[in-house]
C-alpha cells in the first residue's frame, strides 16, 4: 500500500473525545515503514479522525489512544494499521504543537476542571535525531529493493 502514515491521537474520558491532535509522518525507521524519526503535526483528515473517534466510543475508552493509519493513494482512504492504548513515541510533537497529554490526562483522573483544547498549532515537526541517523545508515546499506519504500521516496 502506497502513501504516508498517519496518527490520530485522543485523549477520550467516557467514550468521547477530550483532545485530539493528528501528525504525518515522514521518515521512519526502518525506512519502509516503523516508527517515526521526523513527523510533523497536521490537521486531522476528516476520514482518519472519524474512524479513529466511532472506534474509541465504541469501546468506551478512557485516557489516550493513538490510531494509525496508512493513508492509501489508490482509493485516497484511510487504512487502520494498529491502535496503542498508551502515550506514543511522538508525545513531545504534540505537546510542542499544544495539546500536552500527559498534564491533560492528569487533570482529568484527579477530577480538575479544566477546558477542552480547542487546537494545536499545524506544521511543526519534531525530529528523533539518532533514529533519524539510523535511518540514513540503512538507507546507506541496503538497496532500494531490499527496504519496501514507496515508490515516491527520495534516493539515497
Amino acid at each position: 500500500m502506497e502513501g504516508p502514515g498517519i496518527g490520530i491521537f485522543l485523549l477520550m474520558q467516557n467514550g468521547s473525545v477530550f483532545a485530539r491532535f493528528a501528525h504525518q509522518r515522514i521518515r521512519e525507521k526502518p525506512p519502509g515503514g516503523g516508527v517515526s524519526v521526523l513527523c510533523q503535526s497536521i490537521s486531522p483528515p476528516r476520514e482518519a479522525l472519524e474512524a479513529a473517534t466511532s472506534l474509541m466510543k465504541s469501546l468506551g475508552w478512557f485516557g489516550p489512544a493513538m490510531v494509525e493509519f496508512k493513508w492509501d493513494r489508490r482509493d485516497n482512504k484511510p487504512k487502520l494499521m494498529e491502535v496503542n492504548g498508551r502515550f506514543w513515541g511522538s508525545l513531545q510533537l504534540a505537546i510542542s504543537s499544544g495539546i500536552d497529554f500527559p498534564y491533560l490526562l492528569y487533570c482529568l483522573a484527579s477530577g480538575e476542571k479544566i477546558n477542552r483544547p480547542s487546537n494545536y498549532k499545524v506544521c511543526v515537526r519534531s525530529r528523533w535525531e539518532l533514529g533519524d541517523l539510523d535511518h540514513l545508515l540503512i538507507r546507506l546499506r541496503k538497496r532500494r529493493q531490499e527496504l519496501f519504500l514507496q515508490p515516491n521516496a527520495p534516493s539515497r
